[in-house]
């Protein structure tokens, strides 16, 4: 992996790299989610955590206070979106009656009527919405190919941008964003770009949303292992601009976990998963030969080296 390089011990490049990221990190405004802590803490350990299983991190601290989610708020021309979902839709000729209605005028519509940031919409979710676009949305991904799913899932990018509030709280949205993410990660090799970036985005988006990290990161009937996929995915890609998006997404899978676990001593460590996601941005580390994109990696590289 790092072949031809001579290449310190973990805990000194963290150490080395750590007070430099911790000076220049900036994060999107986004809350840090906290739905993970209450999923975890229903885990039992078996056995006390090992003396040697965490590093000692100094800077890691600092790190520590910082640790808002990387989120993906611009929001493109609404005309062009629905203008591309309609195309695709009426080219698959298998989609149900309502699907295309639903997604290119009702679900299209209702992101129109979202305030932008910094203000909040606190009106109910209209009647029926959440029910009809979920329907609308599983039909379109059984439906289309995997390279036209990006606008079918950038719709909930959207929503979750400017409305993550409201509909984490929607009884049926965890439990879709949680097998949504589950189907994209079946389909991780056979990623494009688009569809690769848009998954980074939604998954991003979605762990700004406590109840969301909950369905997504909990280790038990969650999709952490499939959250993992995607940004290892993202991670090696050969394109600069999806591995910057999978380093934002480590980060901030990591920064999730991290809130979780700092300070609880009854929280399993999930080596497999700890081992997968720490070996990718590693990884990738070593591929990268831009300082810059180096800068992006660090940050879950040094949180997730310093997990208990």
């Amino acid at each position: 992996m790092f072949r031809g390089r001579n290449v310190p011990s973990a805990e000194q490049a963290v150490n080395n790299i750590l007070p430099g990221v911790v000076a220049q990190a900036h994060q999107s405004p986004a809350s840090p989610a906290s739905g993970l802590a209450h999923a975890s803490a229903n885990a039992s350990p078996t056995t006390p955590p090992h003396p040697h299983a965490k590093l000692a991190l100094p800077a890691l601290q600092k790190l520590s206070h910082n640790l808002a989610p990387v989120t993906y708020t611009t929001f493109p021309a609404l005309p062009s979106l629905s203008s591309k979902l309609d195309g695709f839709l009426a080219a698959s000729g298998g989609v149900k009656a309502a699907t295309k209605p639903t997604l290119t005028k009702t679900a299209i519509s209702y992101l129109a009527a979202l305030p932008a940031p910094p203000a909040k919409p606190i009106s109910p979710l209209q009647p029926g919405l959440v029910p009809a676009w979920i329907n609308a949305t599983t039909d379109a991904l059984v439906q289309l190919p995997p390279a036209e799913w990006f606008p079918v899932l950038d719709l909930w990018r959207l929503a979750l941008a400017r409305d993550g509030a409201r509909l984490g709280a929607a009884p049926a949205v965890p439990a879709f964003l949680s097998q949504a993410v589950k189907t994209l990660a079946s389909e991780r090799d056979a990623m494009d770009k688009p569809l690769i970036l848009t998954a980074v985005r939604l998954i991003s988006n979605a762990l700004a949303v406590p109840e969301l990290v909950t369905a997504l990161l909990t280790p038990v009937g969650g999709a952490r292992s499939e959250v993992a996929a995607v940004a290892v995915r993202a991670l090696l890609d050969a394109d600069e601009g999806v591995r910057s998006a999978g380093a934002g997404l480590a980060w901030s899978t990591v920064g999730r976990v991290w809130l979780a676990r700092e300070g609880s001593e009854k929280v399993v460590s999930e080596e497999e998963w700890d081992v997968e996601v720490a070996s990718a941005v590693l990884e990738a580390v070593g591929k990268e030969d831009k300082s810059a994109e180096v800068g992006k990696l660090d940050r879950p590289a040094g949180c997730h080296l310093g997990l208990p």
